[in-house]
């Protein structure tokens, strides 16, 4: 079955990114449409399965020009850690490696907010408190 929905993943990176826009289909492109499949599955709580495709797409959200795109990935997985599996310590270094990617990107205070939320649920209170202010 994973092998089936990475199969269909990338045919569909194919016509929509390769084909609609004239452009060949980059590992940036397969990359940030596993991460966006990876939430997905997320938001249906399939948490196995959007933790498999987040950590697929991280290898090519490596560039200059993915940075958002990782950033976002990773905060992913560390929300998939925090709600599906009440794993705190995980997500925690899931924010942390995403909000040291760009502090001043517009998601960042909803990252420190989430990881706020994750010292909060650890009893982590002066760290849980520091976040928020």
């Amino acid at each position: 079955m994973k092998k089936i929905v990475s199969l269909l993943i990338l045919v569909a990176c194919f016509f929509s990114v390769g084909f609609v826009n004239n452009q060949k289909c980059s590992a940036g492109s397969v990359s940030w449409l596993l991460a966006s499949t990876g939430h997905d599955e997320y938001n249906k709580g399939h948490y196995e399965d959007a933790i498999r495709l987040l950590n697929e797409a991280l290898p090519g959200l490596n560039d200059a020009s993915s940075k958002p795109q990782r950033q976002k990935a990773l905060c992913w997985l560390g929300d998939t850690y925090a709600v599906g599996y009440n794993n705190y310590e995980k997500a925690i270094e899931y924010y942390n490696q995403a909000i040291s990617i760009d502090v001043r990107n517009k998601y960042t205070p909803v990252m420190y907010s989430d990881r706020g939320t994750s010292n909060l649920r650890l009893g982590n209170y002066e760290k849980a408190i520091y976040e928020f202010l």
